[in-house]
């Protein structure tokens, strides 16, 4: 099935101009790892790629490559160019249709996570309930379209994985992270 999500996913991908990433409301290293790892591998092939975050970032993360990418302000909704968007760790898509509601049409959602409450709120739902973090899920996501990926993004995948596994020691953990 995974497969399917993938080639759903690629497909979404190589036709978009302009990429909307979105962080998790609850901000921590795995919404931020995985969508600025997202960001980083995307930048590289697609015309525009925005990364959007309701919240302010703990100075903790400060250290991540590209956060001085993230905008917290909500009239990029609508900009009429954004013809893909993308959420990571978002468990239940509650703080989205508010915003999306602003937006100028419909626009495409492709939803990455691995919380096995997600409701698949997503026009696209790639959930995998077993996995560490929504990191590791993007990461593999992106090794298996074999697209690109720089050191930026590897430390960004690898904060979402260490901070979700507690540095690989959570129950969760297993040989795939």
């Amino acid at each position: 099935m995974a497969h399917q999500v993938y080639a759903h996913i690629e497909k979404a991908l190589a036709k978009a101009k302009h990429v909307l990433l979105l962080t998790d409301e609850r901000i921590d290293g795995d919404t931020l790892g995985s969508s600025l790892g997202l960001f980083h591998v995307l930048v590289q092939g697609t015309p525009r790629v925005s990364i959007f975050s309701p919240k302010p970032l703990p100075p903790m993360f400060a250290f991540l490559p590209g956060v001085e990418h993230i905008i917290r302000d909500t009239r990029i909704f609508l900009d009429p160019s954004i013809d893909l968007i993308i959420v990571c760790d978002n468990s239940d898509g509650v703080y989205l249709p508010p915003l999306l509601k602003h937006m100028p049409y419909k626009v495409p959602v492709i939803c990455i996570d691995h919380h096995m409450t997600n409701p698949h709120y997503g026009d696209i739902n790639l959930i995998e309930p077993k996995a560490p973090s929504t990191a590791d899920v993007a990461y593999r996501l992106i090794k298996t379209l074999n697209l690109p990926i720089s050191p930026a993004a590897a430390q960004c995948f690898l904060t979402g994985m260490c901070t979700d596994t507690i540095l690989f020691s959570t129950q969760h953990t297993n040989a795939t992270v």
